[in-house]
């Protein structure tokens, strides 16, 4: 395997750490939270003893990125730092850093805290490595007097993995605040018991919207069929984001009772219940609404465009092809990228060329899509273009760039408007996630994509592909290189056993190798 050179930053910008201006010295550790290493953490180390607590709690979350033995001490003592945003990171790194019964020791003392966002961070932390002695300290934060404490408590017992765990979680449904009921079902759905199902129906009648939110994505995950005729009940009764979110779930339990009213939905005037109709419908290949579903592609919406460019792949119909590559040239880019993963579920072979050409598609999410879809045709005149991309692609950087500031914020840097929308992807748990790759990346997807292409090949082209890979993971710091891939949503692969990049990279993804699609005239239909 090719060594990664230590990414590092300049000696003036490690002076600038030591002595520039509070901007300059966050915009360093902002780049360091990028990725770049350092041989001698002095610099960091010594932020965390600045005078300003903005730059302590920054060196403490860029520690948590690097498993250096030096570094835990000093976050030890900042567990006793005045400012509470301080101690809360320093939690936060730790937990990343020490081991189960370490963790415990450590942190059961914060607990007991003065500020809830410690407490809160705490209690999250032992939850991420639960040992027996944890669960016990654990059990106290359900009853502590800040909201957002218990949430993380109960959080926390629901991926214990405590099969008893749901008997101390059920009081969590009765808690006065929406957001510990809303944590306890979403908690809940991990035990698939008939006395949870019971009572996770019962959330929704819940009077806040988030609850009902989560208890209509947990009976989807769930696979509760029993619950659809409540679901169907319920559904005229709403008027705000729980009807997006029961469309969702009707969809992931593919029951056929649900199918007049997703189809009637289509109709709806708000363009986000639309989208979650659309996916349903293709989810369960109701090709039925196949006619519907191509008339909403001259939608005003651009969601909705998208939504139906991207349900015309999982309906399955290659007939429907030419529509798609028109899609591909509409000016909106969410419109692009559905078209480019339809014609990829699609396998039209003939829509390569057009394909291809998006892979300069100005839009990094347009060119995702479209290397995700040429990874499904298998085209051979595709593969130079692929290796070229990948070697001009920037390796991913973690975390991103403005990770960094939410720690420290507690809010996203965001327009408002995407704020808001983001905040309904968080309450749906799922349920509305239906518009965003986040975390995939060109890059990560172009691995996959020369994986699924290296079956089959003649064997200088697969040596190319193995030199194109090895040569991207050069440029990748060995941290980054065992970091599970991100998938797109469509991909098969999304939500089985995480893919490490090195192993990506070596063209293992555990599936049955199989070649370029053959050239006959079937493949293009």
């Amino acid at each position: 395997m090719i060594e990664a050179p230590c990414r590092t930053i300049s000696p003036g910008e490690l002076e600038t750490l030591r002595s520039g201006s509070i901007p300059q010295r966050m915009e360093v550790l902002r780049k360091l939270s990028e990725g770049p290493c350092l041989e001698n953490l002095d610099p960091v180390l010594e932020s965390l003893r600045s005078d300003r607590p903005v730059i302590r709690a920054a060196a403490a979350y860029v520690l948590r990125e690097w498993h250096r033995p030096e570094s835990i001490p000093r976050l030890r003592e900042a567990l006793r730092d005045p400012e509470a945003a301080v101690r809360a990171v320093a939690v936060e790194s730790l937990a990343r850093l020490l081991g189960t019964g370490e963790l415990e020791e450590l942190l059961a003392p914060l607990l007991k805290d003065p500020a809830p966002e410690v407490r809160a961070q705490a209690s999250w932390a032992l939850g991420t490595r639960l040992g027996s002695r944890g669960r016990e300290i654990l059990l106290e934060s359900l009853a502590d007097p800040d909201a957002g404490v218990r949430q993380n408590a109960v959080l926390a017992l629901g991926h214990s993995g405590d099969p008893d765990a749901w008997e101390r979680i059920l009081p969590a449904l009765r808690d006065e605040s929406d957001r510990v009921r809303r944590a306890a079902v979403l908690a809940l759905r991990r035990f698939r018991r008939d006395t949870v199902l019971g009572h996770i129906r019962a959330c929704l009648e819940d009077p806040a919207e988030r609850v009902r939110i989560a208890a209509a994505v947990a009976l989807g995950e769930m696979g509760d069929r029993s619950c659809v005729p409540l679901l169907l009940a319920r559904y005229p009764q709403e008027r705000t984001w729980v009807r997006p979110a029961t469309l969702v779930a009707l969809g992931r339990l593919g029951d056929p009772r649900a199918f007049p009213l997703l189809q009637s939905t289509l109709d709806d005037p708000t363009p986000w219940t639309v989208v979650c109709a659309l996916w349903s419908l293709s989810r369960c290949r109701v090709r039925g609404a196949a006619p519907r579903v191509r008339s909403l592609l001259r939608s005003p919406h651009r969601t909705v465009r998208g939504a139906a460019a991207e349900a015309l792949g999982r309906l399955g119909n290659r007939s429907d092809a030419p529509l798609l590559v028109g899609a591909l040239g509409d000016p909106d880019p969410w419109v692009r990228r559905g078209a480019a993963y339809s014609l990829g579920a699609l396998r039209a072979r003939r829509t390569a060329g057009a394909l291809r050409a998006r892979l300069s598609d100005p839009d990094p999410d347009v060119r995702l899509a479209a290397v995700w879809a040429l990874g499904e045709i298998r085209d051979l005149r595709s593969l130079p273009h692929l290796i070229r991309l990948l070697e001009r692609s920037d390796p991913p950087r973690t975390p991103s760039p403005d990770r960094i500031a939410q720690a420290l914020s507690g809010r996203p840097d965001l327009p408002q408007e995407r704020s808001e929308s983001l905040r309904i992807v968080a309450e749906g748990e799922g349920a509305v996630r239906l518009v965003s790759d986040a975390g995939a990346t060109v890059f990560d997807v172009l691995l996959l994509t020369l994986a699924k292409y290296a079956g089959g090949l003649p064997p200088q082209d697969a040596r190319r592909i193995q030199e194109a890979c090895a040569g991207a993971m050069g440029r990748l710091p060995p941290e980054e290189r065992t970091r599970p891939i991100w998938l797109p949503t469509i991909e098969r692969w999304r939500g089985r056993k995480p893919l490490p990049r090195e192993r990506v990279a070596r063209g293992d993804i555990g599936e049955g190798r199989r070649g370029p699609a053959p050239r006959g005239r079937r493949s293009g239909r």
